[in-house]
């Protein structure tokens, strides 16, 4: 298994350099599979070097697939709930943060590198946190599981709004019947082969938004949802709403973070001394596309934006109107999502399994060396000899060992029980949750976004990385310097802490 997931993890950094990669956004499963591949079992991939072969453009490509995707469904909704002069300085302050924190993350690489001899040396996430110390790797790995279990619900909590508004369905129905159908896909043991269903995401992710934008920009229908450039006369645009900034926090944080993506595809690089350029003039890129996006929906819908026709809370996608192509968009991009599910979930029980002691790979303390045991037979028929035990009863060290694989079997059956089981209940507990969000919470997909942009991503983007960037380069680093990564570190705790208490009301 672990070399299967391993190749998992080398056929996608393939991808990678040659297709761009591929990332349906939200959460960024595929690109933590190399995290979680390391975390399987004994394979160490920093002893490889990797000598890039992507271009600066190819890279650029990559980094912005790896950030861009469908978490700007949220942004619309969060520039409402929190005006449209503070969020754009919200994004503002959130993109040169996670700039800063996504450069200390590789010159933290970059430093270990020089520390093995090896600029080429291919280092991991997973080291990253393992020369913390043993509380900070546990830190890491928490953070990194309830990313993409957060991913997982808010794709499922997507996907019962839509498809309940297209299909006359009861959510708990709906819920149950897809559950059943994705324990299955939960169970695979790879992702490489689902990888395709990123690009459809994308185009269905672009047409809807494009759709989005027609709708808002076509004047003369007053029926439509918040009446076009109506929204401005009737003076429903917020301004200045604090109270906001909590959601806005976990949702900027969910659309700027590819903290550990940016990894392998510095990795990936063929001049990896231009990354620092590339990395400036893509947050640069994203950030006005961003704003642009946030702001002008918000304009066009205004206090309407995100919400349904008959007033309930809901996702941009309800903003598209209705009819059958608008019905052929939200159907084709839950079912990208739920075929995304299984890849994004695969990281996380990979290290729930690694953390329970039930993960796919073989333990090196248990292997037996045939000549060891055939030795000690001999040494046992001798005792048995002196003894004057019969000779008939001398035990065959091929038949032992025929024994030992037996059992080798039969333990690894058990271990791969454990396993399914394992994944099955978080397959369960998973559209559990997103039935109940998607049913009784208002706001039900931001919220989701929010809570886990601003706890995982928080610590994975603004807490570790400071933390990372002292741990490799204290000795190099000028007392500014010093300052500043303690202030961002101070930042990301009092951001994270402050947000996700107050999303969930304590």
């Amino acid at each position: 298994m672990l070399r299967s997931l391993v190749g998992s993890e080398m056929c996608i950094r393939d991808s990678i350099n040659a297709e761009y990669g591929a990332r349906l956004f939200t959460t960024m499963a595929t690109d933590y599979l190399p995290l979680a591949a390391v975390a399987e079992g004994d394979v160490q991939l920093s002893s490889l070097s990797t000598r890039g072969v992507s271009t600066t453009a190819s890279t650029w490509l990559t980094l912005f697939k790896a950030i861009v995707g469908t978490g700007m469904i949220a942004l619309p909704p969060a520039v409402k709930t929190t005006g449209w002069v503070l969020a754009p300085i919200c994004v503002a302050v959130m993109c040169v943060l996670s700039l800063y924190t996504m450069s200390a993350i590789i010159r933290s690489v970059r430093a270990i590198r020089e520390e093995m001899g090896d600029m080429e040396a291919r280092i991991e996430w997973l080291e990253l946190s393992e020369r913390l110390g043993p509380w900070q790797n546990m830190l890491s790995s928490f953070s990194v599981i309830s990313c993409q279990l957060g991913s997982c619900v808010a794709y499922v909590v997507f996907i019962l709004l839509h498809c309940t508004e297209v299909i006359d369905v009861d959510v708990w129905l709906l819920a149950a019947i897809l559950m059943l159908a994705a324990i299955p896909l939960a169970l695979l043991r790879g992702a490489d082969k689902l990888t395709f269903v990123s690009v459809l995401g994308n185009i269905t992710l672009i047409v809807a938004i494009v759709t989005v934008y027609e709708q808002g920009f076509r004047t003369g229908d007053a029926s439509r949802i918040g009446h076009g450039h109506a929204a401005v006369n009737d003076s429903k645009l917020v301004m200045f709403k604090p109270s906001g900034l909590a959601q806005f926090f976990g949702v900027a944080l969910f659309m700027f973070s590819a903290h550990a993506e940016c990894i392998p595809v510095e990795q990936s690089m063929m001049n990896k001394s231009q990354f620092r350029r590339v990395l400036v003039s893509c947050f640069m890129v994203i950030a006005i596309l961003y704003l642009q996006f946030g702001l002008v929906v918000y304009y066009l819908y205004g206090d309407q934006t995100g919400k349904k026709p008959n007033g309930d809370d809901g996702t941009i996608f309800d903003n598209m109107g209705n009819g059958v192509f608008v019905d052929i968009v939200k159907i084709t991009m839950s079912g990208a999502l739920f075929a995304q599910f299984p890849i994004t979930l695969l990281p996380a029980s990979i290290m729930i399994e690694s953390l329970c002691g039930i993960a796919e790979t073989p333990d090196p303390q248990k292997t037996v060396n045939a000549d060891d045991v055939e030795g000690d037979l001999s040494s046992g028929a001798q005792d048995h000899k002196m003894g004057n035990a019969d000779p008939q009863k001398t035990v065959n060290a091929d038949d032992v060992e025929g024994d030992l694989s037996s059992d080798v079997q039969e333990y690894k059956m058990g271990q791969a029980a454990w396993r399914n089981l394992f994944r099955t209940l978080e397959v369960v507990a998973i559209f559990a949750v997103a039935a109940v969000v998607t049913k009784y919470a208002e706001d039900g997909f931001e919220l989701v976004v929010s809570l886990t942009g601003s706890f995982s991503n928080g610590i994975i983007a603004f807490i570790l990385p400071p933390l990372f960037l002292h741990n490799a380069c204290a000795g190099s680093m000028s007392k500014n310097e010093k300052i500043l990564n303690f202030v961002v570190l101070a930042i990301g705790v009092c951001g994270t802490a402050y947000s996700t208490l107050s999303l969930i009301h304590i």
